[in-house]
């Protein structure tokens, strides 16, 4: 059900559109970019998670692992 965040949409756009949290791993061009709700899959606390496609994911509440950003590589 998540969705990730297309190069023509604008980040904050997608936030009210999806009610998702996004991450852009390249600001400026909105590249890359990766949204989460509830589903992540904590491979190791805090530190790192792994999401779906993402390769690295961080959750900003570490209790409950809910609000993750996944950052994917721009060369990879």
């Amino acid at each position: 059900m998540s969705r990730c965040c297309s190069e023509a949409m604008d980040t904050s756009v997608l936030l009210f559109q999806l009610g998702l949290f996004c991450s852009c791993s390249v600001p400026v061009l909105f590249l890359f970019c990766s949204c989460s709700v509830l589903f992540c899959s904590c491979s190791v606390p805090v530190l790192f998670l792994q999401f779906l496609f993402c390769s690295f994911c961080s959750c900003s509440v570490t209790v409950l692992f809910l609000f993750c950003s996944c950052s994917v590589p721009v060369l990879f």
